[in-house]
């Protein structure tokens, strides 16, 4: 721990293996497919990007009527499943919240980490897109659950930046300082202002990532 927090912490990304059961008690697809089938997602807490886009809510976001006859917003699974079997990726944000070893172990984070621990979904198929080369305003700890991603870091282009909206980011690196995969059980610690890249491979990836706010 403390030797991370000298060599690493805010500074560069860190990479580690491990076993393909390592996170087989913290999450799971049926877990994904349970959390969706009894809660209620409004856009954009759950959103699905196509082409490294955000998909038009209105094709997965629909109106239904309670047994009261009350109006309420919810996401659609069905279309959800399409619009991933066509390539979309699904990312939904505090998921930790719906799934209570998750919100066990998040809480457990934050007085290691110093800050508030939010955990959000990446979850695609073959052949889906990531998000466009990015950095996010925290540091974020990346798990991938099941499957294969690549991932692409470019490093900074700014000491530790204060979060600002998508398109404020201009001016991302071309050439990547890394590019690997990671496999189930991997993580990566990614600092904040760190610009990075992911893209789906060949079969089903599922990953978490821990984002530390302080």
């Amino acid at each position: 721990k403390r030797d991370f927090f000298a060599r690493f912490w805010g500074k560069n990304y860190l990479i580690s293996d491990g076993k393909t059961d390592r996170f087989a008690s913290l999450f799971s697809w049926n877990a994904l497919s349970e959390i969706l089938s009894t809660h209620r997602f409004e856009f954009p807490r759950l959103r699905l990007l196509s082409g490294g886009r955000v998909a038009p809510p209105d094709q997965y976001i629909v109106n239904k009527v309670d047994r009261r006859g009350n109006i309420y917003t919810t996401h659609d699974s069905d279309s959800v499943e399409r619009l991933l079997r066509n390539g979309a990726m699904l990312h939904i944000t505090s998921i930790g919240e719906t799934w209570q070893p998750l919100a066990t172990f998040a809480a457990q984070l934050e007085p290691i980490l110093g800050g508030r621990v939010q955990v959000n979904l990446h979850a695609g198929y073959a052949g889906s897109r990531g998000f466009h080369t990015h950095w996010d305003g925290h540091d974020v700890y990346a798990a991938q659950i099941d499957g294969r991603k690549k991932w692409r870091l470019f490093g900074f282009t700014e000491e530790a930046p204060l979060a600002v909206p998508p398109d404020a980011k201009r001016g991302a690196p071309t050439d990547a300082s890394w590019e690997g995969t990671l496999g189930t059980g991997h993580t990566l610690y990614v600092p904040r202002g760190y610009w990075h890249a992911t893209q789906f491979l060949d079969a089903p990836s599922l990953h978490l990532t821990f984002a530390v706010q302080h």
